[in-house]
């Protein structure tokens, strides 16, 4: 009922109340409008600002991940230079010793095929002391074999 009454009051006042109150609801309006373009605008202005900084710790994290790996393929050349240097001495050293080598194999060989003369040649030589043993041996034998029947019979 408030409300009826100031409705009814302000109708009655003069036109120049009227006239004040009308110009400062105007008045008020813009300001309004003005105060929420500000808040939107700053909202906005804060959402760039938190924007620009995500990018930037962003951009900072792959330069570090760019770093990282720089770092990384240095340190992979330098194995693989140190690689490189292992195999080269170990070429140079192959080729030091090739000729060595191949000596020992030369004279490896000559050694086998000797004894490989020498075992053909004393195949003949062994067979026929083996078979004058056995015979040795085979009389023996029967020397025994003799003496132990006529031990029996005497």
């Amino acid at each position: 009922m408030s409300l009826i009454f100031d409705i009814t009051r302000v109708l009655k006042e003069s036109s120049f109340e009227r006239l004040k109150l009308t110009a400062m609801v105007i008045a008020m309006i813009p300001a309004i409008g003005i105060s929420l373009y500000q808040k939107y605008e700053e909202t906005t202005l804060k959402k760039e600002n938190q924007t620009y900084e995500a990018q930037v710790k962003t951009l900072t994290e792959v330069q570090s991940s760019i770093n990282n790996l720089s770092e990384f393929v240095r340190l992979q050349k330098e194995q693989l230079k140190e690689s490189q240097q292992t195999v080269e001495s170990l070429k140079k050293e192959q080729e030091a010793l090739k000729p060595v080598v191949e000596a020992d194999r030369k004279i490896v060989e000559s050694i086998l095929a000797l004894q490989s003369q020498r075992a053909r040649a004393n195949v003949w030589q062994e067979r026929l002391i083996g078979f004058g043993l056995g015979i040795v041996g085979s009389l023996f034998a029967s020397l025994i074999w003799s003496g132990i029947k006529r031990g029996r019979n005497a």
